[in-house]
This record gives C-alpha cells, sequence and structure tokens, in this order.
C-alpha cells in the first residue's frame, strides 16, 4: 500500500470574498457566508463550534476530491455494522482507503445504505504528519440539502481510541464532514463513517443538528484522506524549530488556478510558557474585488470532539510588524476566529500563545487556517451617518438562499461616541428580518457592540434590540417588520473599546424573508 502522497487538499483551496456574518447556535460563534460560499456554525460538536474561518470549497477543489471515481461506487456490505453506542471492537472489518492516482488522495467509496449503515475505513500513517481528511457526498453544495446524505466522521487511532470527530466541513458550503488533526502516533488509523443522524441517535445528548430527514436519496460518498505536506506545498507553514520565542516563521503563499490557495500554520505549544510567532504579507494580488482586503484566521475546536488536541484554548494577536506594540487584532481561535481588515503588501506579526492558566497535554499542537479576501461593502458616510438623518443608504443583494440581503461593514471610531446608521429599503413582500453581525467574535476590541432596528423616523422596534455575546456572533433573529414600513434603520454602537485590542471593525449581514 502508498500509504502517503501530497497534492493540494480541501483545506487549501481558494477563498471567496467575505460577505456576511451569519448564525449563532448556543455556544457557536458567527459564521461566514458569501454569495458563492457559506460558514455555518449550526452545531454543538466539532469544529462546527468554534471555527469561523472561511474554507470555501471550489477553486482548485476539483483536483483533490476524487471527481471521477464516484461513478463506479458500489456498496461492500464487508464493512457495515448496525450502529452502537461504542464502535469499539466493529473496526477490524475495516477496508483499507486506496490511492487515486487522479487526485493524489487515499480514497474509499460506498453508500450509507440503508438508513443506519455504518462504514469503517482504514489508513497508515505516520506520528507527526498533519492531514486532512474528508467527505464528498453533496455535489450540488447545498447545505441542509434534504436530498444528500448529512456524514458524520469519527478517527480513531492505532490503539482504535478515538482522536477526533466532524459533523460538517468549517465552510458550510454543504453537510459533507472535514477534519484537520497531527496524527500522534505511527500505525494504522480507522474513520468511521455514517450519517448525522446515526450518530446523533447513539449520542442523543450531544447537541448535533442534522439535516432533515433521516433517510435521503443520495447515499453514495467518497471519503479521502491527504497529507497536508510543508516539503511540497508553500503554503504549509509548520512553525521553525523550538525555541522560537523571539523568532518568527515567514508566512508562504501559494497560487492556485486564478487566486491564492488557503494558507494553513500549525505547530506545538511545547511548554506552559511557549510562544510562536509568524510574519505573514498579504499578498499584493490577493483577489479583493469587494470591500476592504481582509485576513482570516480560524482554528479547529480540540479534544477528541473535535480535531484531537490537547490544548485548552489558543490564543492568537495580531500587530503592525512597523509598530509590534500595538495589537490590531486578538481571539482565542479555539472558540472563535479573526477577521481584520488588513493592508496587502504590508507586514505583520501573529503571536500564538496558551490561553492563561490553561494545562499542558500529550498531544498540544494547534492548526491555523490562513486566507485573504475581500469584504462586505464598506461605509462611506462615516462623517455623516451618526445620527438617523445621515443614515447611510444600501442597496440589497441576493443571498445564497434567494433572500433579499443588506450587507456592510465599517469601524466605530472611538467605540463609545461613535455611532454607525444604515438604511435598507423593505423588500416587497417580506414579514422578517434578521440581523447578523460580529466584531469581537471576528477579533475586533469593540465592547457591548450592539445593533438595533429601529423605524425610518428613529423609533425604536419591540425586541429589535441585540448586543453581541463574547463567545458568540450577534443574531437577532426572524424579527417582524412594522405593518406599512418601506424602509427601517439599522443602528450600530458599542460600549467601549478592549484596553489592548485597537481593533474597531465590524461586519454585518441582514437577510429579509417572507415569513
Amino acid at each position: 500500500m502508498r500509504s502517503w502522497f501530497s497534492k493540494l487538499p480541501l483545506a487549501v483551496v481558494a477563498t471567496a470574498a467575505l460577505s456576511l456574518a451569519a448564525c449563532d447556535s448556543g455556544t457557536s460563534t458567527p459564521a461566514v457566508t458569501t454569495t458563492t460560499d457559506t460558514k455555518s456554525g449550526t452545531d454543538t460538536v466539532s469544529d462546527t463550534i468554534a471555527t469561523t474561518d472561511t474554507i470555501p470549497t471550489g477553486g482548485d477543489a476539483a483536483d483533490v476530491k476524487a471527481p471521477d471515481v464516484k461513478a463506479d461506487v458500489k456498496a461492500d456490505t464487508t464493512k457495515d455494522t448496525a450502529p452502537v453506542d461504542d464502535p469499539d471492537g466493529k473496526i477490524d472489518g475495516a477496508v483499507e482507503m486506496t490511492l487515486d492516482d487522479q487526485s493524489g488522495a487515499l480514497v474509499g467509496q460506498d453508500t450509507l445504505d440503508p438508513t443506519g449503515d455504518v462504514d469503517y475505513w482504514s489508513f497508515t500513517g505516520k506520528k507527526g504528519q498533519l492531514i486532512e481528511l474528508f467527505i464528498q457526498s453533496n455535489q450540488q453544495n447545498t447545505p441542509n440539502d434534504p436530498a444528500t446524505i448529512d456524514t458524520f466522521i469519527t478517527v480513531y487511532g492505532p490503539d482504535k481510541k478515538q482522536i477526533g470527530l466532524n459533523d460538517d466541513q468549517a465552510s458550510g458550503q454543504n453537510n459533507d464532514s472535514e477534519l484537520t488533526t497531527v496524527l500522534p502516533a505511527d500505525g494504522t488509523y480507522y474513520v468511521r463513517v455514517e450519517e448525522c443522524h446515526t450518530w446523533l441517535k447513539a449520542h442523543p445528548t450531544a447537541g448535533a443538528t442534522c439535516a432533515e430527514p433521516a433517510d435521503k436519496d443520495n447515499v453514495d460518498y467518497v471519503v479521502a484522506v491527504i497529507e497536508l505536506d510543508p516539503a511540497k506545498q508553500a503554503n504549509i507553514n509548520p512553525e521553525i524549530a523550538e525555541p522560537n520565542d523571539t523568532t518568527a516563521t515567514k508566512v508562504g503563499y501559494l497560487m492556485g488556478t486564478s487566486s491564492y490557495l488557503q494558507t494553513v500554520l500549525y505547530g506545538y505549544m511545547n511548554t506552559a510558557t511557549d510562544v510562536d510567532l509568524y510574519t505573514f504579507v498579504p499578498p499584493l494580488d490577493s483577489s479583493v474585488t469587494d470591500g476592504r482586503a481582509t485576513c482570516h484566521f480560524g482554528g479547529g475546536y480540540p479534544g477528541t470532539n473535535g480535531n484531537g488536541s490537547t490544548l485548552d484554548g489558543m490564543f492568537v494577536s495580531i500587530a503592525s510588524e512597523s509598530t509590534p506594540t500595538v495589537v490590531l487584532t486578538q481571539a482565542d481561535l479555539s472558540k472563535a476566529s479573526i477577521s481584520f481588515p488588513c493592508t496587502l503588501g504590508a507586514s505583520y506579526i501573529l503571536t500564538v500563545k496558551r490561553i492563561a492558566g490553561s494545562k499542558t497535554g500529550t498531544a498540544d499542537f494547534y492548526v491555523i487556517n490562513h486566507s485573504v479576501s475581500g469584504g462586505n461593502p464598506l461605509e462611506k458616510a462615516e462623517a455623516a451617518n451618526d445620527v438617523a438623518t445621515g443614515a447611510e443608504v444600501m442597496t440589497a443583494q441576493q443571498n445564497g438562499a434567494g433572500q433579499d440581503t443588506y450587507y456592510f461593514a465599517g469601524d466605530l471610531i472611538n467605540s463609545a461616541k461613535d455611532v454607525d446608521y444604515f438604511s435598507l429599503k423593505v423588500p416587497t413582500g417580506t414579514k422578517t428580518l434578521t440581523v447578523y453581525c460580529a466584531a469581537l467574535t471576528y477579533g475586533s476590541g469593540l465592547i457591548g457592540f450592539t445593533a438595533e432596528v429601529k423605524t425610518d423616523a428613529d423609533a425604536a422596534i419591540t425586541g429589535g434590540s441585540l448586543t453581541e455575546d463574547a463567545t458568540k456572533g450577534l443574531a437577532l433573529k426572524a424579527l417582524a417588520i412594522p405593518a406599512g414600513a418601506t424602509k427601517v434603520l439599522i443602528k450600530l454602537s458599542a460600549k467601549s473599546q478592549d484596553p489592548v485590542n485597537t481593533g474597531a471593525f465590524y461586519m454585518c449581514g441582514v437577510p429579509f424573508a417572507t415569513n
């Protein structure tokens, strides 16, 4: 068996422009949606809890996701088992994944049929390898597609103990699963593939949200694994050899077919006081067609119900190399993400530390996904939009669900003193609106960031105000539009500015609905 290979994986495909800070779900952070890509945190398991990094599919993904092998998918009943609470002891029937010459991935193909079917696959890995494991099933890139299986993957080590799991890919493009992890030992690894409803039936208190219905029409899938090899891919960036607390790793970028592929940074927090430094320069020719250039950083949710890391948290701060003591943005990437306005061609310093007081573990690795894109339309009337009469008039666009949606971004200068008003025309036939915004949960230093929906006369609307929580984005959902209203105002404000984090940015999206 050829157990390893290297080619551009799903986690390093091209990134599209940010356009909507979308949906929270209990402990999840706000998500990112674009006109072609979505990022959705709909579950309370795996890295869907805590990542808001954009890792959209598309671009060069066709080169790495075994595009032509699915047509010959046939059920292999030798590895199928009934769903059980404890899969240990059922792994021995796992089928070895094989190398697909076209994609360069180790792949397996089968169906999850009938409902409740569970499949096991195996592959050989080595200690310290950074791997991407993913499912390809949803061909339409439709989140919560009622016709296609909502997959769930669990990974076990050579000792057959669980390493990590995942429900939905970080991009939210669809309900296919993906997981990036660092292998802890040499040996044979095992992958359990099942439908989300099957997993949830065995773990009813886990809090996952599965696409309905449980019985699907499209049940074929390909499972694939690929190594992210820094020796062969310039955009895979391991930390330089320890001690590196004062010497930075220079981040490399790699151009794909038409835009830069996503960059990956990874390393270990070897001691309680370890610090890892990286320098990065967003390429001048990055694809930025809308809004201002935005640099995105996200990490995976740790633990055996996430990416397998034993880190309690991963604190990241970013400063300009010219003013290294001025923090532009910061966040715990195991709970939130960073999407901050950056300058193409400028040099930045990224610092990775443990969360204060966290304990050391046996697999204290981190993986940070980084990309550069455009952003939401940027406010243009900063001098005038502090009052309702000067509200900036926005233009609606269509989101991926076909809803009339207003996107905007800006800064609250002097935080508590600045106020931004936006005027939105109520689309014909709509009855409700939802306000999705993020500031603190995208790495901004705005404290008490608040969105208020008001009438065109600047009068309050009942239930139309919400303040951002420290661990999830601001989601003011399904607010009824006042009868007869042709316009509404969105007022954005903050209570204060973090004393260390100077970022004053925010991003919002407001979709209107007919129900």
